[in-house]
């Protein structure tokens, strides 16, 4: 089964901003914008898109207890489309968190496997 995906919210994070509530602040895509971005059932995985819908990185969020800025991120995997360029629609996991669906405009949607703790597939 496939989660629902709430609509999507824009949120501009203010460089004078003190941090309150803000679990980690990284560059998700080194050298190209998000274009998309969800998180999984749990919370606790977040998957990005680059603007040319390339590439999707899986990062594990670990948000620490009683400090915001303490919070860890892990980068898991990047997911590879194609090399056609390609403006992602939508994005989901499954209730599991072992799979992946990202549909673009082409028409088209890949499944990835997912294995929630890293490791190989």
């Amino acid at each position: 089964m496939w989660t629902s995906k709430p609509h999507r919210r824009e949120v501009a994070v203010d460089e004078d901003s003190d941090g309150e509530g803000l679990v980690a602040h990284f560059p998700a895509h080194a050298s190209e914008p998000v274009a998309a971005m969800t998180f999984d059932p749990s919370g606790t995985l977040l998957l990005t898109a680059c603007r040319l819908g390339h590439n999707f990185h899986v990062f594990r969020v670990m948000a620490h207890p009683v400090c915001s800025s303490q919070g860890a991120l892990h980068h898991l995997y990047t997911l590879h489309r194609g090399d056609t360029t390609a403006t992602v629609q939508d994005m989901c996991f499954t209730q599991d968190s072992r799979w992946v669906a990202v549909s673009t405009l082409r028409g088209t949607t890949h499944v990835f496997p997912v294995t929630p703790y890293g490791g190989k597939l």
